[in-house]
């Protein structure tokens, strides 16, 4: 077998034009090309700046993001670039938006982002540590491997005709951009908040808020745009999460393909909704709300057959993180 080095182009992004998102490890169920995911939720990252390594193979992009467990693959045509470092894909008539840090959030309507081919056509010097291989098998198949400076190999492409393209983006990742984070649950919080029904003994419950009938119906038609079909919200409450003079809207609901909670925000005028994390169902039990002297939070625990699951959900500075307690 045969060993290449790809040469690949590199480019510097600020993250400063961030907006708030929302971790999760879910990837679109519905979008013009059918992007697919590897992944599974790790902690949003706080480094410095992070890659977003990009091979275009076999008509489509294979895209790994160092913030990220995992690969998305999606279609050309169909894969743009955040200005604040991240990938946005389409979500049936809408976005779904993948930061490199770890947050994601979806947009009911089409945005402006740069086509991915204009991000990967910019040729500029490569300065990152990671290396792209390439290693065609004895059957003729292509297999592009990125090599980290440390930790494992990682296959980011298999495919029939050789990549066409490469990419390395380095994206400068800016923490705490829209404000002070929540603090992380003490252990000593958490095993009261298990006791007592998710409310820690340093928290005070917070009575549940209803949205109104046109904010309800407002994010069902956004729902359709998105998922496509009816949808049905089992939860909802307008609770302040992070801090500012406004209150997000937080929600619950089925939709065709998906069964989520999420955080209904506004930045620059755009309306985004952030995915939890919470492994919510309709027959399950609803979350609850809570808030400590650092802000309010929203907790939600899963009832399995030999264990319960209890997550918190907390704005983290540049958006909102799940942790499980």
């Amino acid at each position: 077998m045969k060993f290449l080095f790809l040469p690949f182009l590199t480019t510097v992004i600020a993250c400063a034009d961030s907006e708030a998102k929302l971790n999760t490890s879910d990837s679109p169920s519905e979008s013009t090309t059918t992007p697919s995911t590897e992944e599974v939720t790790l902690p949003i990252s706080t480094k410095e700046s992070l890659s977003v390594i990009a091979v275009e193979a076999d008509s489509k992009y294979h895209i790994w993001m160092e913030g990220r467990s995992g690969v998305l693959r999606s279609g050309i045509n169909d894969t743009f670039w955040l200005s604040n470092g991240g990938v946005s894909i389409s979500q049936g008539s809408g976005q779904y938006n993948i930061e490199v840090d770890g947050h994601n959030y979806l947009v009911a309507k089409k945005n402006t982002a740069t086509p991915m081919k204009e991000i990967i056509a910019k040729n500029t010097n490569n300065n990152s540590d990671f290396k792209l291989v390439l290693d065609m098998t004895d059957k003729g198949k292509y297999i592009t491997q990125i090599h980290k400076p440390t930790g494992r190999t990682i296959k980011l492409a298999t495919s029939d005709k050789k990549p066409t393209a490469t990419a390395v983006i380095v994206v400068k990742n800016v923490t705490d951009l829209y404000g002070t984070h929540h603090n992380l649950l003490s252990t000593e919080e958490k095993s009261s908040a298990l006791k007592n029904g998710g409310v820690p003994d340093s928290g005070k419950a917070i009575t549940v808020k209803a949205p109104s009938q046109q904010t309800l119906q407002h994010w069902k038609s956004d729902l359709k745009s998105l998922y496509g079909g009816s949808s049905n919200i089992a939860f909802s409450t307008m609770i302040n999460l992070d801090n500012d003079e406004k209150e997000e809207g937080f929600f619950c609901a089925t939709a065709p393909s998906v069964s989520k909670c999420f955080v209904v925000d506004t930045f620059n005028g755009e309306e985004r909704y952030y995915l939890s994390d919470f492994n919510w169902t309709p027959k399950g039990n609803s979350p609850v709300l809570f808030s400590t002297e650092h802000g309010n939070y929203v907790v939600h625990t899963q009832n399995l057959a030999k264990t319960k699951v209890t997550k918190v959900l907390r704005f983290d500075g540049s958006g909102y993180t799940t942790d499980r307690i």
